[in-house]
């Protein structure tokens, strides 16, 4: 979605929460020719595996708070596979899309059917010996929370990546989830949000798209993973 953006706008300054060790630097740096990257996240070692790896680039440890961050504010947010391990995502999501002046880029769980289960004991997972939130939005309740902020949005594009999220990776889910007919998905949603004035709904475009996790991995890592499993 990125690179869609970098043909209709111009991006010179961008923020990257949860950026972690800073590995998607050099392809915003592609898609975005001399855009300003700074890179935040909460996690100290981290930063300073990202500030060894890129020197020349900001990176900075933050209270997980973007809109708190000092600074000008960016054209561009992105913030990746965070959203759904907040304790409170829907606080969380409203100070990302506070944060930038244009666009918020997303990367988050979603599901067809089914309320969204905001309760952490029914939906988390087991990450370095310790339980962290999941938290699977349903579409059509992001979207309607989306729209409520102010200023609204003029545009969400949303790209589905269908994967049945139960049962992998020490998840810890509603049952329901564990099923395709639940339409869970890897999803990326692109925000373009509007002026002060603006007051109409925004513009929702959908699109799935069938390829895995794995699908998207180079062709040669795709085979070395078949031929190992035989």
């Amino acid at each position: 979605m990125a690179v869609q953006l970098a043909k209709v706008a111009k991006i010179d300054s961008m923020m990257d929460v949860g950026c972690a060790t800073g590995r998607f630097y050099r392809f915003f740096r592609e898609v975005f020719p001399g855009v300003d990257y700074r890179g935040f996240d909460i996690s100290q070692v981290a930063i300073d595996h990202a500030k060894k790896l890129y020197p020349e680039t900001e990176y900075s440890v933050f209270d997980g708070d973007p809109s708190a961050v000092a600074g000008p504010q960016p054209d561009l947010l992105f913030c990746r596979d965070v959203v759904h391990h907040q304790p409170d995502p829907k606080d969380f999501l409203a100070k990302l899309y506070a944060t930038p002046s244009k666009y918020l880029l997303l990367r988050v769980r979603t599901r067809e059917v089914g309320e969204t289960v905001f309760d952490r004991e029914q939906s988390c997972q087991l990450s370095y010996n310790i339980w962290v939130p999941y938290i699977v939005f349903n579409t059509k309740e992001l979207t309607d929370l989306l729209s409520s902020y102010s200023p609204r949005p003029t545009k969400i594009d949303i790209v589905r990546h269908p994967d049945v999220l139960g049962g992998q990776l020490n998840r810890y889910l509603p049952k329901e989830l564990y099923y395709p007919e639940t339409g869970t998905a890897e999803t990326s949603i692109l925000i373009e949000k509007g002026g002060e004035d603006q007051t109409g709904e925004p513009r929702i475009t959908s699109e799935t798209r069938p390829e895995t996790r794995l699908q998207e991995l180079p062709p040669l890592y795709r085979l070395a993973k078949k031929l190992a499993r035989r």
